[in-house]
């Protein structure tokens, strides 16, 4: 698990920035990212490798274990659980397999881990917010389409990632 502690590292060596929520709007997920489903892999079918398993839960990263399957996902996404765990996300910094509870968000930018640790944030405070009347995110199931709205920084043309 070098990965996650490679990316607490480097997390926890930068000085957070300043943020001016003022102009922040909402926007699609869907317009923000592509979004996969992952994958049913049972316990019969699981051995011991090298690959991190992601699951539904609110820890570690949603590491699980190592099993010997390949990946079915890229480095570089964002991981939430819509079952279990419903909201947690995560970002995830090496090629993993993902279980069917999760959604792999695959951003339509160029996402640094520092704007994926951002947008988790605001993934989970979003789905807090809904978990007590809000208007929900990533707990639909599925192929349907997202709707939801995620709100964060703007420019009058699109999302920023700019840091004031």
């Amino acid at each position: 698990m070098d990965q996650i502690k490679d990316a607490r590292g480097a997390v926890s060596k930068t000085k957070a920035p300043a943020i001016a929520p003022n102009s922040w709007k909402e926007f699609r997920y869907d317009s923000l990212f592509e979004i996969k489903k992952g994958q049913r892999l049972t316990k019969h079918d699981m051995a011991e490798g090298k690959t991190p398993f992601i699951g539904a839960i609110e820890s570690d990263n949603g590491y699980r274990q190592l099993v010997s399957a390949s990946p079915n996902h890229e480095a570089g996404t964002i991981t939430v659980s819509y079952n279990g765990s419903v909201g947690e996300a995560f970002y995830q910094s090496a090629p993993f397999w993902a279980s069917d509870d999760i959604n792999v968000l695959y951003p339509k930018f160029d996402m640094s881990v520092y704007v994926a640790m951002f947008l988790c944030a605001l993934i989970r405070a979003e789905n807090s917010a809904s978990v007590t009347g809000g208007s929900g995110i990533l707990a639909a199931s599925g192929n349907r389409p997202f709707a939801f709205r995620l709100t964060r920084p703007a420019y009058p043309i699109g999302p920023s990632w700019k840091v004031t």
